[in-house]
């Protein structure tokens, strides 16, 4: 059983290279993934992102991943609704960031 105090490296569809990221920008466990929000560190990568000019790099995928993640769900059993909204807020944030 997952808590607030489990490592983001041990969460649900986080990888190695997503847990150093989320790390780098602040998010430790999945009480800071909770607090934040998936949107908002979807938001703090983009900004590290843009400032390793890796923009490219993250995908709404991520941002899938994030919310499935605080939820304990795999991000490719999202209702299709979820994703939609998701793809939207991607879309949104990369053009406030880019």
């Amino acid at each position: 059983m997952l808590d607030d105090s489990t490592p983001v490296a041990k969460l649900r569809n986080v990888g190695q290279v997503t847990a150093s990221k989320l790390c780098e920008v602040g998010v430790l466990n999945l009480g800071d993934l909770k607090t934040i929000g998936a949107d908002a560190a979807f938001e703090r990568i983009l900004v590290l992102a843009r400032r390793d000019r890796t923009m490219h790099s993250v995908s709404v995928n991520l941002l899938y991943a994030l919310w499935g993640a605080i939820h304990d769900v795999d991000w490719r059993d999202l209702p299709e609704d979820k994703k939609t909204d998701l793809r939207e807020l991607a879309t949104r944030l990369r053009g406030e960031i880019g």
